[in-house]
């Protein structure tokens, strides 16, 4: 076997998976439960997006990432309740949005 395809990069391929897959693990552990479900929800928000666009067909759905501003309004709006430091992260948002902070 030549290139990419040897069993030596097979293993170590599968070897950095796991590792990947374990500090997912680790990540996940501590993360509030509840944050946790907000990011699932947006995360199959995100989804459902993407599989709509394809079904219509839209043109690169597959290449772009999807963007629906209502959905990401509330990806936002769900964040935003979770956070300590609503006021002072709402405001940095606006900023960076507006192009005002580096």
């Amino acid at each position: 076997m030549t290139g990419t395809d040897t069993p030596e990069n097979g293993a170590a391929r599968e070897k950095a998976l796991e590792e990947l897959k374990r500090q997912i693990r680790e990540q996940k552990a501590r993360i509030d439960p509840a944050v946790l479900k907000i990011a699932e929800r947006a995360a199959r928000i995100a989804q459902k997006q993407q599989e709509r666009e394809m079904r219509e067909g839209k043109a690169g759905a597959n290449e772009m990432v999807p963007y629906d501003r209502e959905a990401a309004a509330e990806i936002v709006a769900l964040f935003l309740q979770n956070r300590g430091d609503r006021e002072d992260f709402e405001r940095k948002l606006l900023l960076l949005l507006r192009g005002k902070l580096n």
